[in-house]
């Protein structure tokens, strides 16, 4: 019975169209007519002809309209790369610098945003090597024991040394090592750290300052957790974010202590973390104006900017870290004069950099605390991340049997290999006087006072 009355709707429709397209004809043809445009058959165009042209216009209009748009879209990308440009070379003198929220924020968070971003993709041997980039200043000897250090980690397939021309020129040492290139910057900013000067010869780059190192084994377990989340950084030193007043959404910044007793983090530092060398390019390139000129006046919060950089472009993901064995291996080398800093005001200047920076990139109802160590286990530490039981290399299977080992271990003596391994790696730094409170430290600095 339905399919009988569809037929006959479907019917009256057609009769209903043959008559509707006869009388549209019978018109076009006396308008033909009384407009001089002849009124023969053969000057008739036909109606699927008319319907033809008709998309055809269309067609048209829509390709002008996205070519207009493109146009806009490029020269409002290069308007912003020339503000970008000529904010860098400003010298204001303040700790950050003001500006009118409701438009300045929108228009950095555009700037930001309209592209959309691909990360390089990684190749096989990306899941191999990576490149290590030391930001040094003035400390000729801790930047050579590092340079030795991680030149003879397997995984290094080169050594960048970050070198401000103000320090003069760089230990002649430094030539001796195949894997060394020295990258001359002739700005003096903690920006330049993330200046790509020489092209990195991996995807995968490991940043780190010239004051830290850690076993090979160690960097390994954060190498190849990154290799799984080349999207992600991956580091060695957790620190969080506070929401200090609630009703204005004012953040600070928390050391390492208030991220302890808290045991939740939001943030790495690049002073020792895995990163996707595209970030380095897109830090310089597109970071708002606002964030290069504050690091570069202040000389301070760039590890900040580049965090809440990637977990902008990561949805507000916090930063991953590598497992919790390998970020206890740190060995930090001495420092006998701090660059800078007043404790007071380093901290007052971080408070301002975390609070302003989450606004600029639009973190802050996004970036959430997570767990930093998760009791009991060795092996984990922060948030998840992506994993994969492909093994893709040697270098990767020799790490993933060491693992397999350190598990089999007691609490105890796990503690006593993983220190076995950080005990290897500073070996050198600890003959030279250059481990904090040993023998050889003692003999170095405070025999030297005291004569």
């Amino acid at each position: 019975m339905k399919r009988s009355k569809q037929s006959n709707t479907e019917a009256s429709y057609i009769s209903k169209s043959k008559l509707y397209e006869k009388n549209t004809t019978k018109s076009f043809l006396a308008v033909s007519s009384r407009n001089g445009f002849g009124g023969t058959k053969s000057s008739i165009i036909p109606f699927s002809q008319r319907v033809a042209y008709l998309f055809g216009a269309f067609g048209l209009l829509f390709l002008v309209a996205v070519h207009i748009h493109l146009f806009r879209t490029l020269l409002s990308h290069e308007t912003l790369l020339s503000e970008e440009f000529n904010l860098k070379g400003s010298h204001m003198h303040m700790v950050v610098p003001h500006r009118n929220q409701s438009s300045t924020q929108k228009e950095n968070h555009r700037f930001l945003t309209e592209n959309q971003r691909f990360l390089t993709p990684l190749r096989e041997t990306d899941y191999e090597m990576f490149t290590v980039r030391i930001n040094s200043w003035k400390r000729a000897e801790l930047l050579e024991t590092s340079v030795a250090h991680h030149a003879s980690c397997p995984g290094v397939a080169q050594v960048q040394v970050v070198w401000c021309n103000d320090q003069g020129e760089p230990p002649p040492n430094l030539s001796n090592y195949e894997k060394v290139v020295i990258e001359r910057h002739p700005v003096n900013s903690l920006n330049e750290r993330f200046h790509l000067i020489s092209e990195p010869p991996t995807i995968g780059i490991l940043s780190i300052d010239d004051d830290v190192l850690r076993p090979c084994d160690a960097i390994d377990a954060g190498f190849f957790k990154w290799t799984h989340n080349p999207e992600r950084m991956v580091g060695f030193d957790a620190r969080s974010h506070i929401v200090v007043n609630p009703q204005t959404n004012e953040w600070s910044y928390s050391y390492l202590s208030t991220t302890k007793q808290t045991n939740q983090y939001s943030m790495t530092l690049p002073r020792y973390a895995f990163l996707h060398r595209d970030y380095l390019r897109w830090y310089m390139n597109d970071m708002p104006p606002l964030i290069i000129e504050t690091v570069a006046n202040n000389l301070n919060c760039e590890d900040i900017a580049m965090s809440f950089m990637v977990s902008h472009y990561t949805d507000g993901k916090p930063p991953l870290l590598a497992d919790y064995w390998a970020m206890r291996t740190q060995i930090k080398l001495f420092v006998e004069s701090s660059i800078s800093y007043n404790a007071t005001i380093h901290k007052a200047k971080r408070d301002a950099c975390v609070d302003e920076f989450a606004d600029l990139l639009n973190l802050k109802g996004k970036l959430v605390s997570t767990t930093f160590v998760h009791k009991g286990d060795p092996f984990s530490c922060g948030a998840d991340g992506k994993t994969s039981e492909k093994i893709h290399n040697d270098r990767q299977r020799h790490h993933q049997n060491l693992v397999n080992y350190l598990k089999t271990l007691s609490k105890h003596n796990l503690t006593r290999a993983v220190t076995r391994l950080t005990q290897e790696a500073s070996k050198d730094a600890y003959f030279k006087g250059l481990i904090h409170k040993t023998s050889p430290w003692k003999k170095r600095w405070l025999d030297k006072s005291d004569s």
